[in-house]
């Protein structure tokens, strides 16, 4: 059994407005996800910047990044960022880091389904699953 961070990306690329550009840390003019997006181009939206907690990032094989209710990119996690987003009340923001998984069992279970319940709250953007 393997353990999944879900990633839910917002539906609709939106452009970073120039003042959010400085606080990003990764270097991204937008965010979000829409149809036609190359795999890599999803990874680089999607990736970050999220409040997510190291220990338990640390228990997972794969990240899943999901919109408009399926699975759009599997990556196998290789690491995590340090805080990215500086705030008035100090750094917050973490970005994944993998390898994008494009074949293979993994893929095959996972690309195009519907997107993971891993919480009743509908409005958790990151949370995690066994499977």
């Amino acid at each position: 059994m393997d353990t999944y961070l879900v990633i839910k990306l917002g539906n609709g690329v939106r452009e970073l407005a120039a003042e959010d550009r400085p606080h990003d840390g990764l270097g991204r003019t937008s965010i979000g996800w829409e149809e036609g997006q190359t795999p890599q181009h999803i990874y680089d939206n999607g990736r970050g910047i999220w409040p997510l907690d190291p220990k338990k990032v640390e228990a997972c094989d794969y990240a899943l990044f999901c919109a408009a209710g399926k699975v759009r990119l599997i990556i196998k996690l290789t690491g995590l960022t340090s805080d990215l987003r500086r705030t008035a009340d100090g750094p917050r923001g973490r970005a994944v880091e993998g390898d994008i998984i494009t074949d293979g069992p993994v893929h095959t279970r996972w690309f195009e389904a519907d997107t993971p319940v891993f919480s009743t709250n509908q409005q958790l953007l990151t949370g995690y699953i066994n499977a």
